[in-house]
């Protein structure tokens, strides 16, 4: 990479065979010797975060959120509180084809997407529902430095 450190590191998914002290401990040890300057993570529940941040400063939590998942509200409000970085995943509900822009015309292609079968949205009316939601969203909200944008 040609880099003499990383900006953000963004732990993703926290092994639960491996205690968080021992992954972040490594990541501590590399933020110590100036290869990592700030360290995020992923797909993380509110005490996951609580927890890491007793090992280290986390900055920053990346979680699937968007406009038929919001599971991560807890965790983007607890961002929100205490003044940390929130990056949504698959914003616009999914990705490729099979995300929320409209592009999704074929009920199978859109079935294949993890954050459809998660979604709240029934698979058959996915596509005429997709366009929908985009179109009644427009631009949609956006969180900014604690407070609410449209």
């Amino acid at each position: 990479m040609k880099l003499e450190r990383i900006d953000l590191y963004q732990l993703h998914r926290i092994d639960p065979q491996v205690p968080v002290e021992e992954s972040l401990g490594a990541l501590k040890t590399a933020q110590n010797a100036g290869k990592i300057r700030h360290v995020g993570l992923s797909e993380v529940t509110v005490p996951q975060i609580e927890q890491a941040k007793k090992v280290m400063p986390i900055v920053s939590i990346q979680n699937q959120y968007n406009i038929t998942d919001r599971d991560s509200e807890a965790a983007l409000n607890y961002c929100e509180k205490e003044k940390m970085g929130f990056i949504p995943w698959a914003p616009i509900g999914g990705s490729g084809s099979r995300s929320l822009s409209g592009c999704c015309k074929d009920r199978r292609s859109c079935c294949r997407s993890r954050a459809h079968r998660r979604s709240r949205i029934s698979r058959r009316t996915w596509p005429q529902r997709n366009s929908s939601l985009v179109r009644r969203s427009g631009r949609g909200s956006r969180r900014w430095r604690g407070k609410v944008e449209s």
